[in-house]
């Protein structure tokens, strides 16, 4: 599955004069692929609702 990120970084000064002053970048935007081992037998299904199940540290080191 290929997703895409980026950030945002805001910076906000209030000056003693009451007065706020806000300034933002982003960053470029990045894709990053995810693909899941050919010998992975983890139960689940690596979604939000049904995570991947880890059981052993060796699972841990294939992800």
């Amino acid at each position: 599955a290929d997703d895409s990120y980026y950030c945002v970084v805001t910076n906000t000064v209030n000056s003693v004069s009451g007065e706020s002053y806000s300034e933002h970048v982003q960053s470029d935007t990045v894709t990053v692929s995810f693909t899941e081992p050919s010998d992975a037998a983890w139960a689940g299904d690596g979604t939000e609702s049904s995570p991947y199940l880890l059981s052993t540290a060796n699972d841990l080191v294939l992800l």
